[in-house]
């Protein structure tokens, strides 16, 4: 697949995934009683109405990437300034615009975007394992491949290994049963050298390698060159297949979303301590370089369908987020107005947002450059 195909191919899923995102929010409109004036596939200018439904205006508009949803009345923009000559559809009034809404009704609106694109991440993952199979825990750890070259190959792993135990630092064996649990044990250790027991069919073997220090996606780390896996893929009756996708589905992306915040977290403190922007955090450059170089886009639907479950919860953290002009920053006004009043809250969001967004694009255009600097240097 060539650059241009998987960049085609991004910017397709992208939109669909903010397409999904701006029907939350159309949809919760809809529930709450708010007018939404127009629901656009990709951004302005406008190239053509598509239809009406709903009293809403379906349009396609000329920059082909996501959509927006227009409601009538958000923050009193088109009731206080021209509503009074503003020709609505038959049975639209004041009552349904979106400023005259409960504080609640318009939190739910502001956030269901990030509620859809969350779900979405559930959905995908949920169709993904009832594919495949439910991952389920093996009790063991088992070597499913070994690098040539690698401590592990010189100390003699080989695929199918079941790593049983491993010595710790008192000279006892510690019983094994999960793959973090091993790979922190050599993380732990550095470059120095390891003990573990492993079983070969009916043999039982001590064995011992060194670690080695690799850079892994930009960044140092200790490894000894295995894959592991602790867990199957099984199935189970059809009936039962769908459920536990969502099951497992959810367990996914819950846990997702907690790294997302723990890595955000350790960016934002490795930038005010160092002064200088995270080696792993990457803007529209460096998704396209990392999905074109890890070829996941040419892997099938189901690789596509993975890609786009990881970004749909990527992006439903990151609306999250409370920064102005992003979704969670305006829940956070909107749960400040009972004590700012309405039209300082408005006042104040204005102002953020638009000093906000000046920033955010600021941040994006550093963090382009960062991954343009380590592509020519790569």
């Amino acid at each position: 697949m060539t650059l241009l195909i998987t960049i085609a191919w991004i910017l397709v899923l992208l939109s669909i995934l903010v397409i999904f995102h701006e029907f939350g929010h159309f949809l919760a409109a809809k529930l709450v009683g708010v007018h939404v004036e127009e629901f656009g596939l990709g951004y302005p200018p406008r190239v053509r109405i598509l239809f009406e439904k709903w009293k809403t205006k379906f349009s396609l508009n000329a920059i082909p990437l996501g959509g927006f949803v227009r409601l009538y009345g958000d923050d009193g923009e088109t009731v206080e300034k021209g509503g009074s000559q503003q020709v609505l559809p038959a049975g639209v009034t004041k009552k349904n615009a979106f400023s005259e809404k409960s504080l609640f009704a318009r939190l739910a609106i502001i956030l269901a975007g990030v509620v859809v694109n969350f779900l979405f991440g559930v959905v995908a993952f949920a169709g993904i394992y009832s594919t495949i199979g439910i991952p389920t825990p093996r009790g063991e750890v088992v070597v499913t491949d070994v690098k040539a070259d690698s401590p592990a190959a010189a100390a003699g792993l080989q695929s199918d290994d079941v790593i049983t135990s491993f010595t710790n630092e008192a000279g006892e064996p510690v019983s094994l049963t999960t793959s973090d649990a091993f790979i922190a044990y050599v993380e732990s250790h550095g470059e120095e050298e390891i003990t573990f027991t492993i079983q070969r069919g009916e043999e039982q073997q001590t064995l011992q390698a060194i670690p080695q220090l690799v850079t892994v996606d930009g960044q140092e780390a200790i490894r000894i060159g295995i894959g592991l896996s602790d867990s199957e893929l099984l199935f189970y009756p059809w009936w039962q297949m769908p459920l536990r996708g969502a099951v497992v589905g959810l367990q996914d992306s819950v846990n997702l979303a907690v790294f997302i915040v723990q890595a955000l977290r350790d960016m934002v403190v490795q930038s005010f301590q160092e002064g200088t922007l995270p080696k792993e955090l990457s803007g529209p450059v460096g998704i396209v370089d990392q999905t074109y170089q890890s070829g996941m886009l040419q892997q099938g639907w189901l690789a596509r369908l993975n890609w786009m479950a990881l970004i749909s919860v990527n992006l439903a953290i990151m609306n999250l987020l409370p920064i102005p002009a992003l979704d969670g920053g305006r829940a956070v006004f909107l749960l400040l107005e009972p004590i700012l009043g309405k039209a300082r809250r408005l006042r104040w969001e204005t102002w953020a947002n638009n000093y906000g967004m000046m920033l955010l694009l600021g941040l994006i255009v550093l963090i382009t450059l960062k991954d343009i600097w380590q592509i020519v240097v790569r």
